[in-house]
C-alpha cells in the first residue's frame, strides 16, 4: 500500500509517471488501492490538468473501480479543496473517455447518476452546475433511466451545516435568510434532542459565530427554539468559545499546521523517513509555533478547566474532519495554558495529554484517519512537546507507555509510523525518561533507546502537586 501511494503521489505532485505506469502494466491487480490513493491525493492536486492523460488511461485499464472513483470525487467536499475546479475536471475525464457510451452496470448507472444529482445541488458554480446536469441528462438518455433526484440523505441537516461552514466567507452576511431557509426545509422538532445535530451546531457555533451564533439569535426570534436552549443546549461555554474562536481567527497558524500534516504524511509515505531532532533559533518559544494563538490573561480555575476537558472530548469525538485540526489545536493551547503552571494543574495536565494522545492514536476511542494522525505528529514533535515543563518522571511514562501499548494494534502502517514517531521524540527529546518496557518497542525504537544517554537518577519519582496517585495509567477524561 505504501508503494501505491509512492507511486501517487510522484504522479500527482510531480507528474512523474514512472512507477504508476509499472504498476498499470504489472501482472498482479492493484486498481482498488491505486483508486483510493488517487481518491487521496487527487483533490489537492493544484494543475489537475496534468492528470488528465493518466486519468483517461486508468479508466480504460479499470473501469469499475474508475467509476467508484469519479462518482466520489464529484461529491468530494474539504474546505482546502478547489470543488468547483475538480468536479468541472472530472466531468472532462468522463467526456473524454466516453463513459456514458461504456456498457456499464445498472449499479454503476445508478452510482454516477446519484453523484450527479448531488452535485448539481451543491456546486456553486453556474455553468459547472449546468455541465453536470447535461451529463446526468445524457446517462440518463443513454440508459433508459427514471430521472433522479438528490438522495434525501445529501441533503440532511449534517451535510446543510457543513456545507454552510466550508462556505462560510460567502454566507457570513446572509444568517438571516440562511436561518429562514434552515427551518423551513431541513429543521424538525426532533433535532433538539438528536445529539449529532446538537454538537455540530454548538461546535460550529464556537468556529464562526458571525454566521451560526447570530442563526441561533434569529431561531429565537422566530420561535424555532426559546433563549434558555439557545444558551444552554446549542452554545459551548464562553471559556471554550473563546479559545476555539481565537484558533479559528488565526488562518496563518491554522495553515501553517495543514502543511506541516501534509509534510509528514509525505514523510511517511516516502517509508524511509528518520526522526531528526529539531532545533530552534533562540527567537522560537518554547511551546514552539503552534500554542500561541490563545492565552488566558488569569489563571483558569481548576472547575473550569475539567469542564474545558469534557467539551474538548465532546468536540473531538463528533466534529467533522474539516474542524478537527481547529479543535486539536484548541486542546493544544489549553494544554500551553497549564503548562505555564503545571504543578497547579498537575491532573488536568494528564487528563489532557490522554485526550490529545486518544483522539490522534487510540484505535477504540476515535475514528482514525490520516489527517488525525499527522496532525499530532506536527502538533507534537515540531513543538518539542517532550520539552515542555509540564513533563514528570511518571507523566512521561504514561504517555511512554500509552503509545508503546497502542502501537502494536495500530490498524494502518500509517498510524504505527506516527505513533513510532512520537515515541522517538520522545525517547530523543525527554529529559524526564526513566523507565520503558522495552518488550512493547518496535526494532526502530529500541535502536535509538539504546544510543540515548542515561538518565539522571531519580530520587524522589518528582511527583508534582496533585499527582498523588500510585497508578501509571491515564485518568480518563
Amino acid at each position: 500500500m505504501i508503494e501505491i501511494e509512492r507511486a501517487a503521489l510522484k504522479l500527482t505532485c510531480c507528474a512523474d509517471t514512472a512507477a504508476w505506469t509499472a504498476l498499470m502494466n504489472d501482472r498482479e491487480d492493484f486498481s482498488h488501492a491505486m483508486g483510493k490513493a488517487l481518491l487521496k491525493f487527487i483533490p489537492f492536486v493544484p494543475v489537475l490538468d496534468n492528470l488528465t492523460d493518466a486519468a483517461c488511461a486508468f479508466t480504460a485499464r479499470y473501469p469499475v473501480v474508475a467509476i467508484d472513483l469519479w462518482a466520489s470525487l464529484l461529491v468530494f467536499e474539504h474546505p482546502h479543496t478547489n470543488t468547483s475546479e475538480l468536479r468541472n475536471w472530472v466531468l472532462h475525464v468522463l467526456n473524454l473517455t466516453g463513459v456514458a457510451f461504456m456498457p456499464l452496470e445498472p449499479s454503476q448507472v445508478q452510482t454516477l447518476l446519484q453523484a450527479c444529482a448531488t452535485a448539481t445541488s451543491t456546486t456553486r458554480r453556474r455553468h459547472i452546475a449546468n455541465r453536470i446536469h447535461a451529463f446526468q441528462a445524457t446517462l440518463t438518455e443513454a440508459f433508459q433511466c427514471e430521472p433522479v433526484v438528490a438522495d434525501s440523505k445529501s441533503s440532511d441537516v449534517l451535510t446543510y451545516l457543513d456545507n454552510l461552514a466550508m462556505n462560510v466567507g460567502s454566507h457570513a452576511t446572509k444568517s438571516l435568510a440562511w436561518a429562514v431557509d434552515f427551518t423551513k426545509r431541513r429543521w424538525a422538532t426532533e433535532w433538539k434532542s438528536d445529539p449529532q445535530v446538537v454538537h455540530r451546531i454548538k461546535l460550529l457555533a464556537s468556529m464562526h459565530p458571525e454566521l451560526f451564533q447570530a442563526m441561533l439569535e434569529h431561531w429565537v426570534g422566530l420561535d424555532i427554539i426559546s433563549l434558555r436552549e439557545c444558551d444552554l443546549v446549542f452554545r459551548h461555554s464562553i471559556e471554550f468559545e473563546a479559545i476555539l474562536g481565537s484558533v479559528t481567527g488565526h488562518p496563518v497558524v491554522l495553515h501553517r499546521l495543514t502543511t506541516s500534516t501534509v509534510y509528514w504524511h509525505t514523510q511517511c509515505a516516502n517509508g524511509d523517513a528518520c526522526y531528526i531532532q529539531a532545533t530552534h533559533p533562540t527567537t522560537t518559544p518554547l511551546i514552539g509555533p503552534f500554542a500561541n494563538v490563545w492565552s488566558s490573561p488569569v489563571l483558569l480555575e481548576l472547575d473550569i478547566v475539567d469542564t474545558l476537558l469534557v467539551e474538548l472530548d465532546v468536540a473531538l469525538k463528533h466534529c467533522p474532519l474539516y474542524a478537527f485540526a481547529a479543535v486539536l489545536l484548541s486542546l493544544w493551547n489549553l494544554l500551553a495554558h497549564l503548562n505555564q503552571h503545571y504543578e497547579r494543574y498537575a491532573s488536568q495536565l494528564a487528563v489532557a495529554t490522554r485526550l490529545f494522545f486518544v483522539s490522534t492514536l487510540a484505535p477504540v476511542a476515535c475514528k482514525l484517519e490520516s489527517e488525525k494522525l499527522f496532525v499530532g505528529v506536527a502538533l507534537v514533535v515540531e513543538s518539542c512537546w517532550a520539552r515542555w515543563p509540564m513533563w514528570t518522571p511518571r507523566l512521561t511514562k504514561r504517555a511512554v507507555d500509552f503509545v508503546s501499548n497502542v502501537l502494536p494494534d495500530c490498524p494502518t502502517n500509517e498510524a504505527k509510523w506516527a505513533a513510532a514517531m512520537i515515541l522517538k521524540h520522545f525517547i530523543i527529546d525527554s529529559s524526564t525518561l526513566q523507565h520503558v518496557r522495552r518488550s512493547l518497542l518496535p526494532p526502530e525504537v529500541l535502536v535509538i533507546l539504546q544510543h540515548r544517554a542515561p538518565a539522571p537518577p531519580l530520587p524522589s519519582m518528582h511527583i508534582a502537586d496533585g499527582d498523588t496517585s500510585d497508578d501509571d495509567s491515564f485518568p480518563e477524561a
